[in-house]
């Protein structure tokens, strides 16, 4: 691939979502349906309902993972090694492929984190986009052999310094990248969420920008929206009292649903317009001023500026224009008090 390819910006779309034009919300599963396929088919159907975008679980072959010997990490508990724990998350490639099947009807997009590059190629078969995670992203042979694909590459960037995010793009096209700010810490207390991180990856890497979040509660993704970030990615849980997998940092239905409401409001805040609005041009007449006479102006007499003041509402000559007025001699007599307009001057 050469340089110019790689370094080319375009409207980035998710499937048919220009991300421009929308916001892209993602209700990760992760591993909360705890490797039990009718409680994932479950997760995708209630995550529809809440109006987000896609679907996302964590497509995982447990040998290709992790050393066989790896002990787990808190807050898991139940497994006595890392491998043993991914194993119980495995579905099989034909599970994959009714989930993906289920999403559609659902009519929500079907994701995934890819870990290994047999993952890869049948997420390819059932996924218009990739997610490789903040620990793969010095995963050089798993970056370069998804980006073979020729698909947008969602990549999480937790615990990444810039000189290794550098190093990781350069082997996928901007055109077809979005990088995620994440902290990978669970759950991520809100003093180290570091948002303003969100328009360095933009301006420092000239791409596509998102977050993935792992704080409890909802803000966090909201307030990611209005610094720049085009892709949310929320944990999502059915009932957080129940112990599995991410559910201390997720989002059940309800909040994932007040998440996404709240979001489609910040993006119409977001919206760029250089000039009043209809509706503020109403206002604007009743709130700015017009030039008045501060005395009686006779016929004939050049104006000064002792002899205006600027009174509401703003129906005449703006007092912007003072020093253009100021010189110009009065065609009528001009009350004192009267707001004076264009017709009353004469040079």
């Amino acid at each position: 691939m050469n340089g110019s390819q790689k370094n080319r910006r375009a409207n980035m779309k998710i499937g048919k979502i220009d991300l421009e034009k929308k916001v892209f919300v993602i209700a990760e599963v992760g591993g909360n349906h705890g490797g039990d396929p009718d409680l994932a088919k479950k997760y995708i159907r209630e995550a529809a309902k809440t109006g987000v975008d896609a679907v996302k679980f964590q497509m995982i072959k447990s040998e290709k993972l992790v050393v066989e010997d790896a002990p787990v990490v808190p807050p898991v508990t139940k497994y006595k090694t890392q491998r043993e724990w991914f194993r119980s998350l495995e579905f099989s490639p034909d599970e994959w492929t009714e989930l993906a099947t289920i999403a559609r009807k659902n009519g929500v997009l079907f994701l995934a984190s890819v870990f290994d590059t047999e993952s890869a190629d049948l997420l390819d078969k059932l996924s218009p986009a990739f997610k490789i995670a903040s620990g793969d992203l010095t995963n050089l042979p798993l970056i370069r052999h998804v980006a073979k694909k020729d698909k947008p590459i969602i990549l999480s960037t937790g615990g990444a310094t810039p000189q290794e995010i550098a190093r990781a793009i350069k082997e996928v096209p901007k055109n077809i990248l979005v990088l995620m700010h994440c902290i990978s810490t669970y759950p991520c207390n809100e003093e180290d969420t570091n948002l303003l991180r969100i328009p360095f990856l933009k301006k420092k890497f000239n791409v596509t920008v998102g977050y993935s979040d792992h704080t409890m509660g909802i803000l966090a993704p909201q307030v990611a929206v209005a610094l720049g970030a085009r892709v949310i990615e929320k944990h999502f849980v059915l009932d957080r009292s129940q112990p599995i997998g991410d559910s201390v940092l997720s989002a059940e239905p309800d909040e994932m649903k007040e998440m996404v409401k709240n979001i489609r409001r910040v993006e119409k805040m977001l919206k760029l317009r250089l000039e009043p609005s209809k509706t503020e041009k109403k206002f604007l007449i009743s709130l700015r001023r017009s030039l008045a006479a501060k005395v009686d102006i006779p016929r004939n007499s050049v104006i000064t500026e002792t002899q205006l003041v600027p009174l509401r509402p703003a129906t005449g000559i703006s007092p912007l224009m003072i020093d253009e007025v100021c010189g110009k001699r009065a065609k009528r007599n001009i009350r004192k008090g009267e707001i004076i307009t264009e017709k009353d001057l004469m040079n």
